[in-house]
């Protein structure tokens, strides 16, 4: 409702003056967004229902939201993110039960459901595929499979931990024989995530041994993450990847950011742009 209800009019009934649906939050009771906010974060993260999106996602969206609304956020410019889990699980929960569950929230192994692609297959065989992107998260493929990224784009997408089960096991085989010229690394910014394209370039289930094949960081590194900041994590000293520079490892030592704190349009944006630019 576009409507402006005072806290005066909604106080007793949290409902609105005018059309008399419930509010889900109220601000003035103590609740970091109103509902109007949840809803910017969910058009934001689903491209304004255009695109599906995970709850990570929404959380990082809010988080950033709810940064802005905190003042003393704001004015230390604390790294961390300070928008609890526990927080934000609490209040998707109460949205869903107001306003019913958001459209476009993708469950979880939604790739795993998928039939297997025999054309994709067949595809492999005869004809191959010039770059394949590879994710270091389950849900993050989930969502270049489910807003149809790789068609669009002809690449295959897969995790490095095999996911989707029925695709890796299919198409390995083929992609081993008839590799393809580039790989596209996307992940986190920690150390595992940061050695990613190394290790896909080593391990004999992926590309190791094969030669002539590029292995292309596309994810996220310390560098990037000036423009997240408020979004970090705690990170660990002792895990900081061999490959690494100074830079970076004393960063990991401090923090690690999500991919997830990206945009499902942001990201698919830039993985085009890689694709197609190289």
């Amino acid at each position: 409702c576009p409507e402006r209800t005072k806290y005066s009019d909604r106080r007793w009934s949290h409902q609105c003056s005018s059309c008399g649906r419930a509010f889900a939050f109220e601000p003035r009771e103590g609740a970091v967004l109103s509902d109007l906010g949840f809803k910017h974060g969910i058009d934001s993260v689903s491209d304004w229902g255009r695109l599906a999106w995970t709850e990570a996602h929404l959380y990082y969206d809010l988080a950033r939201r709810a940064r802005r609304r905190r003042l003393r956020d704001r004015l230390l410019r604390r790294p961390l993110i300070s928008f609890s889990l526990r927080e934000f699980e609490h209040m998707l929960e109460r949205w869903s039960s107001v306003h019913g569950p958001p459209a476009g929230l993708l469950p979880a192994n939604a790739a795993a459901e998928l039939a297997p692609d025999d054309d994709l297959a067949r595809e492999v065989e005869d004809y191959a595929f010039e770059q394949i992107v590879i994710c270091d998260h389950d849900q993050i493929a989930d969502v270049l499979v489910a807003n149809g990224f790789h068609g669009e784009n002809r690449c295959v997408v897969l995790t490095f931990g095999g996911y989707p089960p029925h695709a890796f096991e299919t198409l390995m085989p083929l992609l081993r024989r008839n590799p393809p010229a580039r790989v596209i690394a996307v992940h986190d910014a920690d150390p595992e995530g940061c050695d990613l394209a190394t290790r896909i370039a080593e391990d004999a289930r992926w590309f190791g041994g094969i030669d002539g094949i590029e292995v292309i960081d596309a994810g996220l590194r310390p560098a990037d993450a000036k423009r997240f900041r408020g979004l970090f994590l705690a990170g660990s000293p002792a895990d900081s990847p061999a490959s690494a520079s100074q830079d970076e490892r004393e960063w990991l030592g401090k923090f690690r950011l999500d991919l997830a704190a990206v945009r499902p349009r942001v990201l698919m944006g830039v993985l085009a742009h890689v694709i197609r630019h190289g």
